[in-house]
């Protein structure tokens, strides 16, 4: 994530840029995306290791967007 780092605590943003926020809220969604793009080839090409890797992978995004309150829920190429 370069040098944006996932913050631990839920929803903890105190001393943190607006930039800084958009930057961590950019980069999550754009690992979401990344992870759910790979875990849908995996599961066309009938991967199960890979299928269950990124499972977990996405699961624990989501983990972290939902402690920060980003919502993951946004259409497709949203640039915000």
């Amino acid at each position: 994530m370069g040098t944006m780092r996932l913050l631990a605590g839920a929803g903890r943003w105190s001393g943190i840029g607006r930039q800084d926020v958009s930057e961590f809220v950019a980069e999550l969604r754009a690992r979401i995306d990344e992870a759910d793009a790979e875990l849908l080839r995996a599961r066309e090409v009938r991967d199960d290791h890979a299928v269950d890797a990124l499972t977990a992978r996405l699961e624990s995004l989501l983990r972290i967007a939902a402690q920060h309150d980003v919502d993951v829920r946004y259409p497709a190429n949203r640039t915000d």
